[in-house]
């Protein structure tokens, strides 16, 4: 066992059997999923103490139609401060945003740095000319838009944003966008 100084993000989950706690241990020896009993009286928040380590080990279980594989600490006990209130919980979403996979799958980072960031509340020629570069053989855009989907994601973001601020919407039946619609 060992004691550490550390954070406890507890979230209520709702679950087959009713609600239940889930906790994130940060601490100097890592971040790990807590979900013992023993924090399943504590309303969700963020909590400072000791944390009484009895065990850690990897664990995985089927969630969702997703292979879940976790750190897990077995906590002993837990030591807060007298009048110790929780902070709000921190939302922790499982997934994560595709763009950070370009990061780790390309060295240097994504391949999309040769897109340029459009300004969206810029006037005059400065705009026309990142729009241009932004859209390429697709400019100038007429009244249906059918944007590329192979196109590095975060370009093909920075386009969305770009005819969503001018007017166009998006026909999801069609995959299209359309001015004005």
């Amino acid at each position: 066992m060992v004691t550490v100084p550390g954070t406890i993000n507890i979230r209520s989950v709702p679950g087959r059997f009713g609600t239940f706690n889930v906790g994130t241990l940060d601490c100097d020896l890592g971040s790990f999923a807590v979900k013992d009993a023993s924090i399943e009286e504590f309303e969700p928040g963020v909590y400072h103490g000791d944390f009484v380590i009895e065990k850690i080990k990897p664990t995985s279980y089927l969630s969702g139609g997703r292979l879940v594989v976790e750190v897990r600490a077995t906590l002993r006990d837990i030591l807060l401060a007298d009048g110790c209130e929780p902070e709000p919980p921190i939302f922790e979403g499982l997934e994560q945003d595709p763009i950070e996979e370009d990061f780790t799958v390309h060295s240097g980072g994504p391949l999309d740095d040769t897109y340029p960031s459009v300004s969206l509340d810029m006037d005059g020629d400065q705009e026309d000319h990142e729009a241009i570069s932004l859209f390429g053989h697709l400019w100038p855009l007429g009244r249906v838009v059918k944007l590329d989907a192979t196109i590095p994601r975060s370009a093909l973001r920075q386009q969305k944003n770009y005819l969503l601020s001018k007017g166009y919407t998006f026909v999801s039946s069609r995959q299209h966008w359309v001015m004005g619609n």
